[in-house]
């Protein structure tokens, strides 16, 4: 009798997971169509079915839509100062309560400015969705395949190169470089700053890409951060 109790607990489990997953693919595929292929072996760059402006009818607080090509990672990104800026950690775009989230901009970012380091964040998902594909980034094969993230914000489309990815644990435990450069870093206005930024994020990343970035030209970074369980508190992040 028991085991019979056990296996229809884990089905109801594993039905109402399942459910939920379909739920949140369908309101994003709903929102946003899939990239269009190039005539070549790549896809093209992010079309998108509804405008920035109508996304922002569906929800003010949308802000731009993020894309890496080929990973699943295609969302409207949201911002919000409620909770702490929290807020979106446990709720869809359309600000229902969902443990998926939604794909939110750190509250202390300005993207209209913008920020000289925009930050988004992203649940991992069992099933791949939101930010889950980017612990594939401890491989450098796989970034070598997907070096470029698109954000699309009023401004239009820019192209971000990810130079780097690393692994991080709990902020209880970090040193003041650490502090400053994987959880506070959003404004850098002088090159010196940005250089000390470039440094320490390459000194932590996965792998060399071989990437230059000069710090006295380049003024606008993004960062994508989700959770890593390679250690305690882990996150990851992709810059």
């Amino acid at each position: 009798m028991l085991a019979v109790i056990v296996i229809v607990i884990a089905a109801s489990y594993l039905f109402f997971e399942l459910k939920g997953n379909w739920h949140n693919e369908k309101i994003y595929t709903d929102l946003l169509m899939e990239p269009e292929q190039s005539q070549g072996d790549s896809a093209g760059e992010p079309v998108l079915r509804y405008s920035l402006k109508e996304l922002k009818k569906v929800n003010p607080d949308c802000v731009g839509i993020i894309e890496v090509l080929g990973t699943g990672i295609y969302y409207p990104v949201v911002i919000s100062d409620k909770e702490d800026g929290l807020y979106y950690m446990n709720r869809n775009f359309y600000q229902e309560k969902d443990g998926r989230g939604s794909i939110f901009m750190d509250y202390r970012c300005d993207p209209e400015k913008p920020s000289t380091n925009l930050m988004f964040y992203g649940h991992r998902m069992r099933n791949n969705q939101m930010f889950a594909q980017l612990k594939q980034y401890k491989s450098k094969e796989f970034w070598k395949a997907h070096q470029i993230i698109y954000y699309t914000d009023e401004n239009g489309t820019k192209q971000y190169q990810i130079f780097a990815a690393y692994l991080s644990g709990d902020p209880e435990g970090m040193d003041e470089t650490q502090k400053r450069y994987q959880m506070e870093f959003i404004e850098g206005d002088l090159a010196e700053e940005r250089n000390k930024f470039l440094s320490a994020v390459k000194s932590w990343s996965f792998y060399d890409t071989g990437v230059t970035v000069d710090a006295e030209k380049t003024e606008e970074f993004i960062t994508l951060r989700t959770c890593d369980y390679a250690v305690d508190n882990g996150r990851i992040s992709v810059v």
